[in-house]
């Protein structure tokens, strides 16, 4: 990542660069009352542009980079593909809609651990066919976890 603006109603506030010291956030503008960023809001100025992987709440994962989040937690994608849920992965429970119907259908299987998940998914993405998004939109209310990927 080269830069992330940090905006605020469409107008730039905070533009973070990474510098000889790591990330320094410096004003748009020196007319404007200066705006404090806070310390995870540069964590998440710093991932922008990296390959991520949302799990949403009806097991689907999607993999892609990391374009922009805004306040309601809504996260865009580039370059998204959607895989479908893991075998044996019980869907996350929720209220959205066929939440009843996926928790009927789904046996009860066991959570995998962080490093297990990987090694599934790995294993399932070579295995299952993608579909390809492009730029998409995840709702944040759909969002399980997000997973940077190095």
């Amino acid at each position: 990542m080269a830069a992330a603006v940090l905006s605020l109603n469409g107008k730039p506030q905070v533009t973070l660069r990474r510098g000889a010291q790591g990330f320094v956030a410096e004003q748009q503008s020196a007319s404007a009352a200066p705006v404090a960023v806070g310390a995870a809001t540069q964590q998440v100025m710093q991932v922008l542009g990296a390959l991520a992987r949302i799990k949403i709440s009806d097991g689907r994962l999607i993999l892609g980079r990391l374009h922009c989040f805004d306040k309601h937690q809504n996260a865009i994608l580039t370059e998204a593909r959607e895989f479908p849920p893991l075998v044996g992965q019980p869907p996350e429970k929720g209220s959205g809609k066929g939440a009843k119907q996926n928790a009927q259908q789904s046996p009860a299987a066991p959570a995998l651990s962080g490093a297990d998940e990987d090694e599934a998914f790995e294993k399932h993405r070579s295995a299952v066919t993608s579909r390809s998004l492009g730029m998409t939109l995840v709702p944040g209310k759909h969002i399980v976890y997000i997973k940077v990927l190095t």
